[in-house]
């Protein structure tokens, strides 16, 4: 009985140890975290391609983008839209 009894000790002796010690953890990485600044991810530029292009490039892409917007755009809304007829 003083084994089982010794061994049920151990065990919620050790949960104990690994509540604290993830708690201790957790309050490090918190303050850690509050510390350090915080990188801001860019969803419409995820690799950063808009640093690498050039003054002519970027041209050549609002030139592109604002054609696309105009002259395609209209045309595949009603491609969408005359679909199923």
């Amino acid at each position: 009985m003083s084994c089982v009894l010794s061994n049920q000790i151990i065990k919620d002796y050790n949960i104990i140890v690994i509540v604290i010690l993830l708690y201790l953890v957790f309050v490090s990485v918190s303050q850690s975290k509050s510390n350090a600044t915080k990188a801001l991810f860019n969803w419409r530029d995820a690799f950063n391609l808009e640093s690498q292009l050039t003054d002519e490039e970027k041209m050549v892409r609002d030139q592109f983008r604002a054609y696309c917007d105009d002259k395609l755009m209209s045309r595949v809304l009603m491609a969408n839209r005359n679909e199923g007829k």
